[in-house]
């Protein structure tokens, strides 16, 4: 039997048509390249195409209507297009990593802004291309060899991966802070693994996080789940299309079920009050994005060529319009933003997906994202996205003195040199099998993964000093005095403030165990909560109202032992900051009339709960703060004039109490004796004192200030 192409058929020569073999012929009637497929034995789902204008004479020729129809009745799909040389939606991905690395490594505004939704791309990309090449490979080799599969991926992706995690555990060993080097371990380990999205979601940093350098491998939280998908989604997909499976249409089927229910375990975890970094890094949620691009390379692939001047007809505006919507939202919209939760990812999902669609046919969209410069992006942009945020955090204002624009460069300089480099001398070289050619070398990937993870236990078995541990703190908070009796004559205190008064309380409660001046009562510590409980405050990331959160101060304070002679409050990084207190309202701050107002009369109410019951008040001032400490970048409430303005409103209400409220003046103590400047050794972080260093503190100035400040009330 023999099918001939001809102008609207499809042509089989000397074979059934399920019996296919791939036939290309370049065809030039009507100004572009298609492909002509026929049949052959052992491949049952081979394609059969045909150029309008392809003829063999003497040939029994079909309608490519009815051959069409016998392949959707008996495969369930036509085909799979070939990806000719870059993958045509890796237009769409170099855009989305090139742009991530800038907006990464970029000042502010854009730094730590809403640009960094540009992540919620690389999901759908993904889906779409791991998808599309798995069912080219069933319809060329008749099935799916899932070791060649793993193979390349190893080839592809391993070698940067893990000379990224050598560059940081470089960094961590010699030259990282502190505060850079405490996760180390844990984060270079659950990169190693590929799960670093979950060891984000169950370390429950949320709070701690604002206080924390951020870690050397956050970005491998995306990496992990595109990896979690590799290793479970491709042997699905062999195993419905195989020999003996069923056709594409199932895995059609199979990826709208998959696509439900990861949907559904969005809105249960939103309905249960789940935390949005659950749902953000989250597999199970966001594979929604992944399945989107599958789902999209089983429809798209493969069409005719009327569908696809139909296709590029609609997608051609579509494409360009999807792009435009994503470039507004990434403009305005903040991860924390909860309707992003309700639906939005999934709508950004679905313009990932219009705009790979339109890359796949010759749209506007494609001709301008398939410029030379953006292929050779393309060449390095999956190690510029390994490489370029470990570098952001080596090269900061603080180690160069770099101003705003020249830090940048810098950077993105770096990136660009350190990626082009991993590209030529190790990713190329192993890909291209130049490097560990045969197949025998498949020991080397194990080898390498178990070196890198003995490394880094050996990189990281000294623990960085002087870290401000907020989940220890908080636990030893709450023993504070337990196993301590009461001295005679000394009187009893308890701490109270936001999580600065944990390090604060437990090194000033060692001073009292060693000299017995004080007995100390366990306080209360709310995290995030200053002195003002209303409004929404403007901290860094985490923003919000915080009027729920910090509601229950008061019967917190209450809840104290009813016996202590003095409330030591510890408080104030949080009141420097702006506020708004009326949705929609202007931002205020400290120094302007209504903001004074407010946080005056916060504090007398703080005043009256705790001295009700005859206690006094032993009010600290707050020492100047560095919010660049853990992150570049300008903070309003670094400002020592706001600090300033804060502690002379504790000394005007503290007046206003003369026989209730005493001040310790501690801002004034570190002026005199460290200087004006934050001392990163009292703070680490900026904001905190560690336990040792408040404990350093209360020997030399705060415990017997304490002692002083009580009996000028007795």
């Amino acid at each position: 039997m023999r099918i001939a192409g001809a102008p609207g058929v499809a042509v089989l020569e000397g074979a059934a048509p399920d019996r296919l073999l791939d036939h290309d012929v370049r065809q030039h009637g009507h100004g572009d390249a298609t492909t002509t497929r026929t049949a052959t034995s052992g491949h049952p789902d081979r394609l059969v195409r045909s150029s309008l204008n392809t003829r063999y004479s003497g040939q029994c020729h079909l309608p490519n209507s009815l051959l069409n129809l016998y392949r959707r009745r008996r495969y369930g799909y036509r085909g799979v297009m070939e990806l000719h040389g870059m993958a045509r939606g890796d237009v769409v991905e170099v855009i989305a990593r090139a742009g991530g690395v800038l907006v990464d490594v970029a000042p502010e505004p854009l730094a730590g802004g809403p640009w960094h939704s540009y992540r919620y791309i690389f999901f759908t990309l993904s889906g779409f291309l791991i998808t599309s090449l798995l069912l080219q490979e069933r319809a060329k080799a008749g099935g799916i060899s899932l070791g060649r599969f793993y193979g390349r991926r190893l080839r592809r992706l391993l070698p940067a991966s893990l000379a990224c995690l050598g560059l940081v555990l470089l960094f961590a060993s010699t030259i990282a802070t502190p505060l850079q080097r405490v996760s180390v371990r844990g984060d270079v380990l659950s990169a190693l693994g590929y799960v670093a999205n979950w060891r984000f979601v169950l370390s429950g940093r949320s709070y701690a996080a604002l206080f924390q350098a951020p870690s050397l491998l956050q970005h491998f939280w995306s990496l992990a789940i595109e990896e979690q998908f590799y290793l479970l989604f491709p042997p699905l997909i062999a195993w419905i299309v195989s020999p003996r499976g069923s056709s594409v249409r199932a895995v059609q089927r199979c990826l709208v079920a998959l696509l439900a229910g990861s949907a559904a375990m969005t809105v249960v975890l939103q309905a249960l009050g789940a935390s949005t970094d659950r749902i953000y890094y989250g597999t199970d949620t966001r594979a929604f994005e992944l399945l989107l691009g599958a789902l999209l390379a089983t429809t798209v692939v493969g069409r005719g060529l009327a569908d696809e001047r139909r296709a590029t007809r609609i997608l051609g505006p579509g494409a360009l319009a999807a792009l435009g919507g994503t470039v507004v939202a990434f403009a305005i919209v903040a991860q924390p933003s909860r309707w992003l939760y309700w639906g939005g990812l999934w709508g950004f999902a679905a313009l990932s997906a219009t705009m790979v669609a339109g890359c796949q046919y010759d749209t506007t969209l494609r001709r301008l994202l398939a410029v030379e410069p953006l292929r050779q992006l393309g060449l390095i942009s999956y190690g510029a996205y390994l490489y370029h945020w470990p570098l952001y955090q080596m090269i900061t204002r603080q180690r160069t003195g770099l101003g705003t624009l020249p830090l940048f460069a810098a950077r993105v300089l770096a990136t660009l040199g350190v990626s082009l480099l991993s590209y030529r001398l190790l990713e190329k070289p192993v890909r291209e099998r130049r490097l560990f050619p045969s197949p025998r070398d498949w020991i080397v990937a194990p080898t390498a993964i178990a070196v890198v993870a003995v490394l880094t236990f050996l990189a990281t078995l000294q623990a960085p000093a002087g870290v401000v541990d907020l989940a220890a703190g908080q636990r030893d908070f709450q023993n504070i005095g337990q196993d301590t009796p009461a001295v005679a004559g000394s009187p009893t205190m308890a701490v109270f403030g936001d999580s600065t008064a944990l390090p604060f309380g437990i090194g000033v409660d060692r001073w009292a165990r060693e000299t017995g001046q004080i007995s100390f009562r366990p306080g209360a510590a709310i995290f995030g909560c200053g002195v003002l409980a209303e409004g929404e405050v403007n901290y860094r990331s985490a923003g919000g109202d915080q009027s729920k959160k910090c509601a229950v101060w008061r019967s917190k304070y209450e809840a104290v032992n009813p016996d202590i002679d003095a409330a030591v409050f510890f408080m104030g990084a949080w009141d420097v900051a702006d506020h708004r207190f009326t949705p929609g309202g202007p931002w205020l701050r400290i120094g302007e009339a209504e903001y004074d107002r407010r946080l005056g009369q916060a504090m007398e109410d703080k005043i009256r709960v705790v001295t009700r019951r005859g206690a006094k008040v032993l009010w600290v001032t707050y020492p100047y703060i560095r919010l660049d400490v853990v992150s570049d970048g300008s903070f309003t409430a670094d400002d020592p004039a706001r600090m300033d303005a804060y502690n002379q409103m504790i000394k005007t209400i503290a007046a206003k109490y003369p026989d209730k409220v005493a001040v310790v003046d501690l801002a004034a103590y570190l002026q005199q004796t460290r200087g004006s400047s934050v001392d990163l050794q009292l703070m680490p972080d900026g904001v905190h004192m560690s336990n040792d260093s408040a404990a350093q503190l209360a020997r030399d100035y705060l415990g017997p200030a304490l002692v002083e400040a009580y009996r000028r009330l007795r």
